[in-house]
């Protein structure tokens, strides 16, 4: 997005973060906003900001993954036994997505991810308290800062979600894709 801040670019009127907060809203409490970078530019949006997790140990930027981590510990020093992840970027996610991930976790232990279109959508799960140290050691090792790498060695349920009359998981990357967001919008 030509160095934009994706989560403040706008679609039908709104930015992205606006949306994401909005219809996460519905699906969470508490709602946070996990970000690197200066917190206060969500200062609207009154909610909590949580950094990526960092360590002395997890060296350079550590991606999704990192927001993951920083949730969790979030998550389970505010009480909480499950997190809730969402990507900015993509406006349509459902709104039973937590329901859904919820309902599909076998265990306490499983970690719940959604999928539309034979494509799992990493950073839209539902993820145990329960991982964040194996998580942590995950980044510290430094060998992969995949999420698809860490859920290979832990217990996960893919809930697959209709991608009629639109996917869900649309994911917004560049203007085209704007543009096209745009047109879902209008339809």
């Amino acid at each position: 997005m030509a160095g934009v801040d994706k989560g403040f670019v706008t679609l039908a009127g709104s930015s992205l973060i606006t949306r994401a907060v909005a219809r996460a809203g519905t699906q969470v409490s508490p709602l946070a906003i996990g970000a690197s970078g200066d917190p206060s530019r969500f200062s609207e949006f009154d909610v909590p900001v949580i950094p990526d997790a960092t360590s002395p140990t997890i060296e350079g930027h550590a991606g999704p993954l990192a927001s993951i981590l920083g949730g969790l510990e979030w998550t389970a020093a505010h009480g909480g036994d499950r997190l809730a992840t969402f990507s900015v970027d993509a406006p349509f996610f459902p709104d039973d997505l937590v329901a859904r991930l919820t309902q599909a976790a076998a265990t306490p232990k499983t970690i719940s991810v959604a999928a539309s279109q034979g494509r799992a959508h990493y950073v839209f799960g539902l993820w145990p308290t329960t991982h964040t140290g194996d998580l942590r050691k995950f980044l510290e090792a430094g060998a992969s800062r995949s999420v698809r790498k860490f859920l290979e060695n832990h217990a996960m349920a893919l809930v697959d979600f209709p991608s009629a009359p639109i996917d869900p998981f649309f994911n917004i990357n560049t203007p085209d894709d704007l543009a096209a967001a745009e047109r879902m919008v209008g339809e």
